[in-house]
């Protein structure tokens, strides 16, 4: 999958508000729950690998609910529907969309997230420019690259 078939699954994912879940190295799993947003920081000059910033719900009330990736594999079984990250680490992150059908508290929890954001947009303007500007730099400076 080319970066602009990633990106245009992560637009998707966006729109519709996803989950996430992991992975472990070990077949543990955990379910992280929704998230904000899912961007990509940086792509490195072979294209090989790249830096995703996964934003989860609440990220406003501390660094911690943001998190960057060095992604070296990515792919989707149902793409626009789902989309799997592997990073540096080995764990896999799982994104899906969320089907507010089968998922209501997940929809639920999307609608309340959209409409508080829209409501303190200038608050999160800044918060949002903090953070990204932050990523940045660490995909900038990853260990290795």
């Amino acid at each position: 999958m080319t970066v602009e078939q990633l990106q245009i699954i992560i637009d998707y994912l966006n729109t519709q508000g996803s989950w996430l879940g992991i992975f472990w190295p070990d077949d543990d799993y955990t379910r992280i729950g929704v998230q904000a947003r899912v961007e990509i920081t940086r792509v490195a000059p072979d294209v090989k690998s790249l830096w995703v910033t996964l934003w989860s719900v609440g990220y406003q009330e501390g660094r911690h609910y943001v998190h960057t990736l060095n992604v070296v594999r990515w792919t989707s079984d149902d793409p626009p529907h789902e989309l799997d990250l592997v990073d540096d680490r080995g764990r896999q992150f799982h994104l899906e969309a969320i089907e507010p059908m089968s998922e209501p508290d997940e929809a639920a929890t999307w609608q309340a997230w959209q409409q508080y954001r829209a409501q303190e947009a200038a608050r999160f303007a800044v918060i949002d420019d903090s953070l990204r500007a932050e990523h940045r730099h660490i995909a900038a400076t990853w260990p290795g690259e």
